[in-house]
């Protein structure tokens, strides 16, 4: 009888250890999802109150991250670098991206078309259309 539970908890511990390994050989388990920003915004933040048109992108851009679309910002003088990376060469610039990460629109400085063509694209990215 002894010898019967022994084998028991020997095949219990087996199957465990099995599962344990698919579990964490799974391809979720081992690579963390990335979260890609949707939209990139390079602008002078200390603007962000600023009645200009800069402030107002900037103001956008965070009520549309407030809705949960993922976003960074990079301010050029802080980040000379990560505006590089993003080949800002006006600021403000604005990248929206695909859910794949790649640039599907750029909107650069603030005019009031580009302020305009921004707003309708952001009502996109909130779900208002």
């Amino acid at each position: 009888m002894t010898r019967r539970w022994i084998g028991v908890a020997i095949l219990a511990t087996g199957l465990l250890i099995v599962v344990a390994k698919v579990r964490l050989s799974s391809p979720s388990a081992q690579t963390p999802q990335v979260v890609r920003p949707r939209i990139v915004l390079v602008a002078d933040l200390g603007e962000a109150e600023d009645e200009g048109g800069c402030g107002k992108i900037i103001r956008m851009v965070r009520a549309t991250a407030g809705r949960g679309v993922p976003t960074i910002e990079i301010d050029p003088e802080k980040s000379p670098d990560d505006a590089k990376k993003y080949k800002a060469l006006l600021i403000p610039t604005v990248i929206v991206t695909s859910e794949m990460g790649e640039e599907s629109q750029r909107y650069q400085g603030e005019s009031a078309e580009t302020i305009r063509r921004l707003e309708e694209e952001l009502d996109k990215l909130r779900g208002k259309t």
